[in-house]
């Protein structure tokens, strides 16, 4: 099986730098060992090794040197794109776009373990890797759900000490119309009591007036 069958940064391109340099390296060593066995293709072996740390540097990694070549991206280059991609709120799009990308990198964990150079326990730390992300991914997802629950507990109380506010607003209105209403009435009552008064005060002068001139006319 060719080293070339598997690149970690196409088919998993969310997985680190430090993991990619790890995959380099070990293909870096298998070609030598295999260019200590076959002295006949060592410069090629050595021409192929010192190419790979350029390729991790480069954005853009060709496949091969031939015209029809297909660029595949790096883990550095992915790793930024996937920055760009999934930056901003959590949101219901966003959790349906990370769990499918989650999905492709358990997809493509599944295909490198029977194609890849990679051994068993590179490929269970991807994929470990893959299922930490989900289990973030549901953790972020579940903590937004419950902040949307609270939120929507919070304006459910504050929509109903609205209405309560509003209904005390109604009653202290009331109180002050019923209020005015008895100040309205008892001043009606005090003028009435004042015109009563009145009355009698000039009703009793006119008795002592009428009094006086009943005195004076007997001649008293």
């Amino acid at each position: 099986m060719s080293d070339s069958s598997f690149d970690p940064s196409s088919e998993c391109p969310g997985i680190s730098q430090h993991h990619t340099e790890q995959y380099e390296e070990g293909k870096r060593q298998r070609r030598e060992a295999r260019a200590a066995a076959n002295p006949n293709k060592r410069s090629k072996t050595h021409s192929k090794t010192h190419s790979t740390s350029a390729d991790l540097e480069s954005p853009i990694k060709q496949e091969s040197s031939s015209p029809g070549a297909t660029p595949r991206l790096t883990a550095l280059k992915a790793n930024e794109l996937l920055a760009e991609q999934y930056n901003g709120p959590l949101n219901s799009q966003m959790g349906e776009n990370i769990n499918t990308y989650i999905e492709s990198l358990l997809e493509a964990t599944s295909r490198a373990r029977s194609s890849s150079p990679l051994d068993g326990a590179d490929i269970d730390l991807l994929r470990m890797q893959c299922l930490d992300m989900r289990a973030e991914r549901d953790a972020a997802i579940e903590a937004r759900n419950d902040a949307v629950e609270a939120l929507s507990e919070l304006m459910e109380k504050l929509a109903r000490m609205k209405t309560t506010f509003d209904q005390v607003i109604c009653e202290r209105d009331a109180a002050e119309e019923a209020r005015d209403t008895v100040i309205g009435e008892r001043d009606n009552a005090l003028n009435k009591l004042t015109r009563w008064n009145e009355a009698a005060v000039a009703a009793a002068e006119f008795a002592r007036l009428a009094s006086e001139q009943v005195w004076i006319s007997r001649g008293y």
